[in-house]
Parts: structure tokens; C-alpha cells; sequence
């Protein structure tokens, strides 16, 4: 499974266990370190990227 496969199944759960349609989900242990990970990954993952590649501001090459 690919990180980007893994990722879209964690969004799903959380998704689904955030709906409130399903009461044993509530602050499951399990699905709390989901959303803390989740979150770690998804700060990364959504982050733009400086690639150096640009044009630089002020009149450089």
C-alpha cells in the first residue's frame, strides 16, 4: 500500500468516526493517535516545497 493510499484510508476513518454515527468511537485510544499522526503527516505532506529553482527577488541571476 502506498503512503498516499495509506493516508486517504486514515483520512476516510477519521472521516467516519468524526460523522458521530457510531458512538463506540468516541475517543477510542486507537483513533485518537490516528488523528495525531494523521496530523504530523498531512502538515508535512500539504507543505510547499522551495525548490531553489526560482527567481529570486532583489535582482539576483
Amino acid at each position: 500500500m502506498s503512503t498516499k493510499d495509506l493516508a486517504a484510508l486514515a483520512k476516510r476513518t477519521l472521516e467516519v468516526s468524526n460523522s458521530g454515527k457510531y458512538a463506540v468511537l468516541n475517543n477510542h485510544p486507537l483513533l485518537t493517535e490516528l488523528s495525531a499522526r494523521y496530523a504530523d503527516y498531512d502538515a508535512v505532506y500539504s507543505k510547499k516545497t522551495f525548490s531553489g529553482k526560482g527567481v529570486r527577488c532583489g535582482g539576483g541571476r
